[in-house]
This record gives C-alpha cells, sequence and structure tokens, in this order.
C-alpha cells in the first residue's frame, strides 16, 4: 500500500460521503462482507451522495475505488496506520461512537463462537472500540484474548501498542481519561522494554512537564515511575537518580535506590538502602512477606548472591521464592527460576542439566534472556547455542535502540564466551565511562563444569569429605557401595 502521506492526500479527494463511508470501515476495521457493510449502512442510515441507500452493488462500486486508490486491501480494509487516523476523524466529527453503537449490533464480539479468525478480528475491533470509548475493562477482555489466542493474524506490535503508536497523536492522546493514558502508556513501555524498540514520541510524550502539570502529586506518580525505568534500562544513571531524588515519596519502599547503587558498583550502599526499603515495604503493607516488585527485586537477589555468604543462600532462596509466589506471572518471573537454579547449586555443589531453558509458548523478553544468559554463564561458564543466539540477538536490538544498561550486560556475557573480545571490551568501558554503569557479571565465578562434577562426587559420599581432606587433589576416584551407603574413595 502507498505510504500514510499518501493515503491521508488521497482521502482528501474524496467527496464528503465517501470519506464518511471511508471512516466507518474503519471503525469496522474487519475484512467484512458487502451484506454486513450493507445492513450496518441502513441501520445507520447513511445515504449516498444522491439521497439513495446503497445496494450491494454501489457498495462494492466504491470498494473498488478506494481498492483502486490504495485506501482499502483486498480484504476491504484500512491499511492499520490509516484506520487509526480515520478513526480519531470520526471521533472529532462526532461519529465514531454511533458508528460503533451500530456495529456491535450488527457484528456482536464473541470470544467462544464462530470462526477463529472472525473471533480476531472482532476481539481487535473491541479492544480499538475500548480504547476510543474508554472502556477499560473491554480493552482488558479483548487484549487477554488476543495475546492468547491471535498472536499470528493481526499486527507486528501488541494491539493496543499498535494503535497508540502508528501514528502516535499527542493531541488526541492528551485528552483520554488519566487512568486511560497510565495504562496504555505502562502497556506500550512494557512491550518497547521487552523487546527492545524505541518510542522517542512516547517518552517525548512523558517527559512534556505540561502534559501532567494539572495532575495531582498522586496522580503524576506512576508516571514518574515509567520514567525511572525507561531511564534505568537507558543507562542513564544520572537522570534515573534525579527522578528519585525529586520525586522521593513516588520511590519509598521500592527497592529503586538500591537498583541504582547496585548497577553503578556500589555494593555496600546498595544492600544498605535495599534492607532499608525492604524493612519499609512490609511496615507500609502490615506483612512479613514482601519483595520488591519489578527489576529492583531481581537486582535485590543479584546484591544478596553477591555477598557469597553460604549462610544466607537459604535466605535469599526463600526471597525467589516468595517474589515468584507474589508475581507468578510477571515480565521477570522465569528470571526468577533462572537466580533460584543458580542458588540451589550454590547450596547443593549439584550437577545442573536443562533448568536454564527459554520458553518455547511465546518469544522471550529482554529481561529473560538477560538472567538465562548470565544464569548459564555461571553454572557452565558458556552458553547453550539457544541462549547464544538469543543474547547476540537482544544485544543488537540494544545497540539499534540506545538500550545501553543491556548492551552493557549482555556485551559483558558475549566478552567472555566470544574469540575476538576486544569489540565487545572496548563498547563496554565506553558505556561505563559516560553512564557509570559497572559491569556485574563478575558478581559470581563462573563454575567450570569438570569442578562440578568433582563436587558432586564428594557430595554423594559421607565420608570422603572426613576421611580424605585432601581429595580435591587426587586424579581418580573409586565408587563403591558399603552397608547400603555410596561410598566415594580418592586414589
Amino acid at each position: 500500500m502507498p505510504s500514510i502521506d499518501v493515503q491521508i492526500a488521497s482521502y482528501n479527494k474524496l467527496n464528503d460521503f465517501e470519506q464518511l463511508l471511508l471512516q466507518f470501515l474503519s471503525v469496522l476495521y474487519e475484512p467484512a462482507h458487502t451484506s454486513l457493510i450493507a445492513s450496518c449502512l441502513r441501520k445507520l442510515d447513511l445515504k449516498g451522495p444522491r439521497g439513495n441507500r446503497l445496494t450491494n452493488a454501489g457498495i462494492n462500486h466504491y470498494v473498488s475505488k478506494f481498492q483502486a486508490a490504495g485506501l482499502l486491501s483486498d480484504m476491504r480494509q484500512c491499511d492499520p496506520s490509516l484506520a487509526e487516523v480515520l478513526s480519531r476523524k470520526a471521533i472529532s466529527q462526532g461519529k465514531f461512537q454511533h458508528f460503533a453503537r451500530v456495529i456491535r449490533a450488527e457484528a456482536p464480539v464473541s470470544y467462544l463462537y464462530g470462526k477463529w479468525t472472525t473471533r480476531c478480528w472482532r476481539a481487535m475491533r473491541e479492544m480499538r472500540l475500548g480504547i476510543y470509548c474508554h472502556e477499560l475493562e473491554t480493552i482488558d477482555s479483548a487484549v487477554q484474548f488476543l495475546d492468547n489466542q491471535c498472536r499470528d493474524i493481526l499486527t507486528e506490535h501488541p494491539p493496543a501498542v499498535h494503535v497508540i503508536t502508528t501514528p502516535f497523536d499527542r493531541d488526541w492522546f492528551s485528552t483520554l481519561p488519566t487512568s486511560l493514558q497510565f495504562f496504555l502508556l505502562n502497556h506500550i513501555l512494557c512491550h518497547a522494554q521487552s523487546q527492545l524498540i524505541a518510542f522517542a514520541d512516547i517518552i517525548a510524550y512523558l517527559e512534556d512537564k505540561e502534559e501532567f502539570e494539572q495532575l495531582s502529586n498522586d496522580e503524576q506518580l506512576p508516571f514518574r515511575r515509567l520514567l525511572f525505568n525507561h531511564y534505568l534500562l537507558q543507562g542513564n544513571i544520572t537522570t534515573a537518580e534525579a527522578v528519585i531524588e525529586k520525586h522521593k515519596e513516588a520511590f519509598l519502599a521500592t527497592g529503586a535506590r538500591g537498583t541504582i547503587a547496585f548497577l553503578k558498583g556500589q555494593y555496600s550502599q546498595a544492600d544498605e538502602y535495599f534492607n532499608e526499603d525492604l524493612q519499609n515495604l512490609a511496615t507500609i503493607s502490615g506483612k512479613e512477606t514482601v519483595a520488591f516488585f519489578g527489576l529492583p527485586g531481581l537486582f535485590y537477589i543479584l546484591s544478596s548472591i553477591r555477598k557469597k555468604d553460604r549462610t544466607s543462600l537459604h535466605s535469599i532462596a526463600r526471597q525467589i521464592s516468595v517474589a515468584l509466589t507474589l508475581f507468578e506471572k510477571s515480565e521477570e518471573s522465569e528470571a526468577y527460576t533462572f537466580l533460584a537454579a543458580v542458588v540451589d547449586n550454590q547450596i547443593d555443589q549439584r550437577i545442573v542439566e536443562d533448568e536454564i531453558r527459554l520458553s518455547e509458548d511465546c518469544p522471550p523478553n529482554s529481561i529473560t534472556v538477560l538472567f538465562a544468559g548470565l544464569a548459564q554463564f555461571w553454572l557452565n561458564a558458556s552458553l547453550e547455542p539457544e541462549i547464544e543466539t538469543e543474547v547476540r540477538s537482544f544485544y543488537l536490538r540494544s545497540r539499534r535502540s540506545s538500550y545501553d544498561f543491556f548492551t552493557l550486560a549482555l556485551g559483558d556475557i558475549l566478552s567472555r564466551i566470544s574469540p575476538d573480545k576486544s569489540t565487545y571490551i572496548k563498547e563496554i568501558k565506553a558505556i561505563s565511562a559516560v553512564s557509570g554503569l559497572n559491569p556485574f557479571i563478575d558478581i559470581l565465578e563462573p563454575e567450570e563444569p569438570w569442578k562440578r562434577s568433582l563436587q558432586a562426587l564428594i557430595n554423594v559420599s559421607t565420608n570422603a569429605m572426613k576421611d580424605f581432606p585432601v581429595q580435591d587433589i587426587r586424579l581418580a576416584w573409586l565408587i563403591a557401595f558399603d552397608s547400603g551407603d555410596l561410598i566415594v574413595r580418592p586414589r
């Protein structure tokens, strides 16, 4: 199809009726049969330029004209970008709500019955109607269905992300209720950060103080937190710190201060901040069992692991279990399971097989890939091909979209396993010098597989540690059973 600018120019050349008909089709959204269009037009009492109702032949005439002009696809749909522009025009002209009511009556959505493709297109339509009509429950229901059932046939980005960003219309977006704005911005940025994509217009909107000056301090807090996470992952530590300093109440008991200190390599300060925030969180929630939400929770675990205190490993394992229970379906859940494997290995000194695996059910996100790479490197001093491929892919994405935190962290992993380390090391040093980020892969020494196998042999014997204190320098082991016990003897 032509570019959006060409499409809008073609649209502007249409007569009033044709423009209105195209707006209607943008709201209908699905690949519609002529009979459905005709039925809706009758209910809308939308008549042709001569005042007559359109017949099926008349509808097909206009559809063919729109297709020839590059305004409709072969499936009788507007280009996704054009659909959003025209739907917003319908809103500004007071037509959208009327279109939506009739379309919902004539082509109701069902998440349980009907053809799969029809259900997906109508779920997409409902999600759009929910956004444009400010219906959060409608959006939530549609998004859940789309995420679970329709990944393969719709837009490149998640549907809600696509509607808002393709293209982003600041003037229209600023008219949305504050709660809906936050819901959508959070949805967009979670996707951007999980796949390391840049949405510059969205960040510019969040950074514009005038857009939020009419809000109370409490209403501004969630938006400040969105910006903090963005700055953190972009490696803009100085600005992230400034956000915390200016909005201290927004980051009370969140683990944000500890996260910043940890990433700067100020480990003692990080421990102090994390412990203080954890105590405050318990006080605020009135519960003893608490965990930091989001990224700070992961960095709190890393900070605890760094101490290399074997007596605290069971406590760390419990904290991971708490986080997994509280945030079971969060973006960070897989990362916690990888850290659990690392901690379990530290406790038991056992051989870990197939514990660091990426899910095949959905595309991995940036945090999952990073922590899979870290965990596997710490456990094996190497990466399996599947994880190495994803680490390299996300590393390249981070460079393209200026996510310096990921560029540094993923590059540090790659510098340990790649024959040519110089490029990675040079980039890591450059990012560290500018951002203040400190590489953290060395908080735990990677374990060579042969060492872990050796330790496993030691651990299965009930007497080896006691009877043979210098067993770790021996070259051969004899394994035998004695009165039901497995005995390992060095020779």
